[in-house]
């Protein structure tokens, strides 16, 4: 005869979730989980003591007062390897995380002894469903015709409302498509907390009126089964669609020939009813309507109430005359064909010309080799659309006087209206004596694309003597009255040949009050030779305060008997 026995296994730490060993006594875990705010909830707490002493008189006391004990079977001894259990009643009056805490006494070989466990409690709001807006409205819905609503719903509570189900009344409402939550609605049977969905409901209103319906749910609140307050959706059934444009008339301008001007023109529906295109087009020449180019809100098919849409219009002339024509645009209102008509008027011009007003080549003018000389050359725009971009080249030893375009004291800029003229100055610096050649080419835009005019261009360069100061203009600053101030004037000969008879005069003082001395005797020599310099005081003393200017002017013999001037 054989006899098995079984004997209960001890409860283990790893019996206990979360335990909290305090000397021993060990407690299941602190956290007591989620529970509904306003409601009751009750938890069981397992005591062990984990020692092999005993623990005598055990008493549980709750720190605050929004917890309650229930069902407390650690009331006397616990032995060692023994566990007691008590039930914590508590109704949370907000939501959060509440940290609570109890206290466990008893006697261990009779010395009084005390233990502190903390409580955790995730207090959630129960689940509420609400509508977004308690109206929702379609505005203006054309009779036969249908629109969609959107009905947005959130849950303003923290726990989960399930088993969600929708109820629909009102002539002519109904769920796109037929069916909770609507084609395209996000609702479904479970709404998380703090969440939201939307519904799509649909109106097909056959009488002018005003439409009203109502929407609401019933769900499950994480208590109970409750049903929500009621949305109202409302609809106003009107008349056809009116279109018509946004331009009384549409003007183009001016526009070369071969080039486009683009206009836009929003067809607007100002009825209540969607307006159904049929076609679109043009009577007249010079203007099509743009159906190959893409552009947000172009027009389609449909244009609903309320809206408009655009026409792109291009207008490509090819004369240089005035073009008139329409734009008309049929389409259905819902009961029958209608049509607008929009003028339209525009010009065509001819592209800019630009002609030189001297005829055949320039003679730029005569000087001593590497001594610069300039003309101005004068161009005109013949044509009815404005030269743009000007620029010029060169060829040869002629350049744009200055370095930059239009040259010193041109007038050109880079626009030329019609009919118009500017000055263009030229530069010519020899490097050699004899005929010299080469060329400008004018660079412009003729309204179409860029275009160039050719001028020739001639020079004569001579080894004569040409005698230039370094400084042309000296600025002698501020100076006090009727105190001497020197500056010294720099003579160089340029030319190709012997300055003779040089000869500096005494200043001119251009009706200024000031006196100035010039030195004469051997400031300079008689005689400069090609490419060497001399240079001379000049003392000048004001007598009164004010502005006050002269001129030092130099004559000398150029070499080929002729007597010229240059002057400071």
């Amino acid at each position: 005869l054989s006899i098995g026995v079984s004997a209960c296994s001890p409860l283990k730490m790893s019996d206990l979730p979360g335990a909290v060993n305090r000397g021993g006594l060990v407690a299941s875990g602190a956290d007591l989980g989620q529970a509904l705010v306003g409601e009751s909830n009750v938890k069981e707490i397992v005591l062990k003591n984990d020692t092999k002493r005993v623990f005598k008189s055990l008493q549980v006391v709750l720190e605050e007062g929004n917890l309650s004990v229930l069902g407390n079977t650690c009331t006397s001894d616990l032995a060692p390897g023994s566990s007691c259990s008590f039930s914590v009643q508590y109704s949370p009056s907000t939501s959060g995380i509440l940290q609570n805490s109890y206290k466990v006494l008893y006697f261990e070989n009779g010395a009084s002894k005390s233990a502190n466990f903390p409580i955790k409690i995730t207090a959630q709001t129960k689940a509420n469903l609400n509508f977004t807006e308690a109206l929702s409205q379609a505005g203006s819905v054309p009779i036969q015709g249908k629109k969609n609503i959107s009905v947005s719903v959130r849950n303003d509570g923290e726990v989960s409302a399930k088993n969600i189900a929708s109820v629909l009344l009102g002539e002519g409402f109904s769920f796109l498509g037929g069916q909770f939550p609507g084609t395209g609605g996000s609702c479904l049977s479970e709404l998380k907390g703090g969440d939201s969905c939307v519904m799509v409901l649909e109106v097909g209103p056959t009488q002018e009126k005003i439409y009203q319906g109502q929407v609401s749910f019933s769900y499950f609140n994480g208590k109970n089964n409750v049903t929500s307050s009621a949305a109202v959706v409302e609809a106003n059934a009107v008349g056809p669609a009116v279109l018509g444009s946004s331009l009384p008339a549409l003007s183009f301008g001016s526009a070369t020939i071969t080039k486009t001007n683009s206009l836009d023109v929003s067809i607007v529906n100002s009825g209540s009813f969607s307006a159904t295109i049929s076609s679109v087009s043009v009577v007249g020449a010079g203007f099509v309507v743009d159906r190959a180019a893409q552009f947000e809100n172009k027009c389609g098919t449909t244009v609903a109430a309320g809206q408009s849409c655009i026409v792109r219009i291009k207008f490509s002339p090819s004369f240089s005359q005035a073009y008139q024509a329409d734009l008309n645009l049929a389409y259905n209102d819902g009961v029958s064909a209608q049509s607008i008509s929009v003028p339209m008027s525009g010009v065509g011009l001819s592209a800019a010309s630009l002609v030189y007003q001297d005829i055949g080549t320039v003679d730029v003018g005569r000087t001593s080799v590497g001594v610069p000389v300039s003309r101005a050359l004068r161009v005109t725009n013949n044509g009815q659309t404005v030269a743009d971009a000007l620029s010029a080249t060169f060829s040869g030893n002629f350049s744009i006087a200055g370095g930059v375009f239009p040259g010193t004291n041109g007038t050109c800029l880079q626009t030329l209206l019609p009919n118009s003229s500017c000055d263009i100055v030229v530069s010519y610096v020899p490097v050699s004596a004899g005929l010299d050649s080469g060329a400008m080419n004018l660079i412009y835009n003729n309204g179409i694309n860029l275009v160039s005019l050719a001028k020739s261009l001639s020079g004569t360069a001579t080894n004569e003597a040409s005698l230039v100061f370094s400084q042309p203009l000296v600025d002698l600053g501020d100076r006090l009255v009727g105190v001497n101030h020197t500056t010294t004037l720099t003579l160089t000969n340029l030319g190709g040949a012997t300055a003779s008879s040089i000869s500096i005069s005494q200043v001119n003082n251009l009706g200024k009050p000031n006196e100035t001395t010039v030195p004469l005797a051997s400031a300079c020599p008689q005689s400069l030779a090609a490419a060497q310099a001399c240079s001379f005081p000049v003392t000048v003393s004001s007598a009164v305060t004010g502005l006050n200017a002269a001129l030092v002017s130099v004559s000398y013999n150029d070499s080929t008997g002729l007597t010229k001037n240059v002057i400071s």
